[in-house]
């Protein structure tokens, strides 16, 4: 870990773009505020009539928000790449997540997935562009206000792509809305941290390879996604928080052993993990994990910023 990241993680960081709420989204800032999305959107296919994507939806429960904005943080290079993501959810024949990628300097969307939900999983779509193999997205004008998380997004025969290279051409405009204003984020001070796994048919503590954070996923106002490692085959660990509650936990400590989860719908371990709100820490107790034939697994101690 080089010094610069060292200096950078020697203060609480705020990490978050502030500003003047953005003129084109000001008549939605002045309704009530609802976890909301407006979709105006029109798609065609190649020779096709267009077909008209409107509607309303809102949410009411925020641990299943149908508008999200995730505020992404890398610290895995030895430096602090944040970037953002907003998520619009809405049905009208299908099922439609329309995913926008993009850095907060920037106004234009670094990548964009369209993804269509049927019944029949096989039948379902994703359409993209800006990713390494796609064009680059095109003719969008995209409006983010990063202080309250509302986002307007208006499409003029934008053209994303499936696999096959098969085109769909977006226009028209989707508004996303938030109920709260979105994390005011600030990492902790980068701990040292004393986390061990132990298995079943081994007394053996063996310390964790990875027991602190490299990336971090603020989403709205109460998801929080923490993971040490770039890859799950790493000793990584996953955690997700709602609400301040720990909610899920995926961990696989080597090749030999399966990939495990855990998630707070099992209604177990419930008295083993905690987080605390203000380091950012998940504290773990006789935390079991369980894969069918193998041996049971238990986390142990603190993982952390």
């Amino acid at each position: 870990m080089n010094k610069i990241l060292i200096s950078l993680l020697s203060f609480p960081m705020l990490l978050t773009a502030c500003g003047e709420n953005s003129s084109n989204l000001g008549n939605e800032n002045q309704s009530k505020r609802e976890n909301k999305v407006i979709s105006r959107l029109n798609i065609s296919a190649e020779n096709s009539q267009q077909k008209a994507l409107t509607t309303q939806v809102i949410s009411t429960d925020d641990t299943q928000p149908v508008y999200r904005y995730a505020q992404l943080i890398d610290l895995d290079n030895d430096s602090l790449l944040k970037s953002y993501q907003v998520t619009y959810n809405f049905k009208v024949d299908h099922d439609y997540s329309l995913v926008v990628f993009f850095d907060g300097s920037k106004s234009q969307p670094s990548k964009i997935q369209l993804w269509i939900s049927t019944k029949t999983p096989e039948l379902s779509e994703l359409f993209t562009c800006g990713d390494k193999q796609y064009p680059t997205c095109e003719n969008i004008l995209f409006d983010v206000d990063h202080k309250t998380g509302h986002s307007k997004i208006n499409f003029n025969q934008t053209k994303i792509y499936d696999y096959d290279r098969k085109v769909l051409t977006l226009s028209g405009v989707i508004l996303g809305q938030l109920q709260q204003n979105p994390t005011l984020v600030k990492l902790p001070t980068s701990g040292i941290y004393d986390a061990t796994y132990q298995l079943s048919n081994n007394p053996q503590y063996i310390p964790m390879t990875h027991s602190n954070y490299k990336y971090y996923i603020f989403t709205n106002h109460n998801i929080n996604e923490f993971i040490t490692s770039n890859s799950f085959f790493d000793n990584t660990v996953y955690i997700k928080t709602v609400n301040n509650l720990v909610n899920d936990v995926w961990y696989r400590p080597s090749m030999e052993y399966p990939l495990s989860l855990w998630s707070r719908e099992n209604n177990t371990n419930l008295q083993n993990t905690s987080y605390n709100s203000i380091n950012l820490t998940v504290s773990f107790n006789q935390f079991k994990l369980s894969n069918e034939n193998y041996p049971d697994l238990f986390i142990n101690g603190t993982i952390g910023p």
